[in-house]
């Protein structure tokens, strides 16, 4: 499933409840969270037994822009990390689980989803959310994939 976040003007959005740092949160992030709030059908679906975060510039857009920025503000670089990125998005779910992040310049989203089918031939759900660094129309793509594929 592929949607397209706008990332300009970002509102306050519907699930700031779930997570009330959210302006905070860098662009990809936001855009991710917005994502799963549209995707509140996918709490229904059995959980994953890993999530796998794909992002192929990892936090490189983020960090630098807090670093153009003048770094002023700590506690928004720390939601530029991965992991936290992970977190954040299991808490919009309402679960927990493994997740495992990834980033390797272009080849990420692939090799991310030839893991994802290693792991759906052992019997195991394994769920995909990645976002590639191309943004169209003034909007992030946020990508979600679930193995074995339905």
């Amino acid at each position: 499933m592929k949607i397209l976040i706008e990332i300009g003007n970002r509102p306050e959005p519907a699930w700031k409840e779930k997570f009330p740092q959210w302006n905070l949160l860098n662009e990809v992030s936001y855009a991710f969270c917005e994502a799963l709030h549209r995707w509140e059908y996918l709490k229904d679906r059995p959980h994953p037994d890993v999530i796998f975060l794909a992002l192929p510039e990892g936090s490189n857009l983020s960090d630098f822009e807090f670093v153009e920025d003048g770094a002023k503000d700590p506690g928004k670089f720390i939601f530029t990390f991965p992991n936290m990125q992970a977190s954040i998005m299991m808490q919009i779910l309402g679960f927990n689980g493994r997740v495992l992040c990834f980033n390797n310049g272009i080849k990420t989203s692939e090799f991310a989803k030839n893991e994802c089918k290693e792991i759906a031939k052992t019997g195991k759900i394994a769920w995909l959310f990645t976002s590639p660094s191309v943004i169209e129309d003034e909007k992030r793509v946020v990508l979600f994939s679930s193995y074995p594929e339905s």
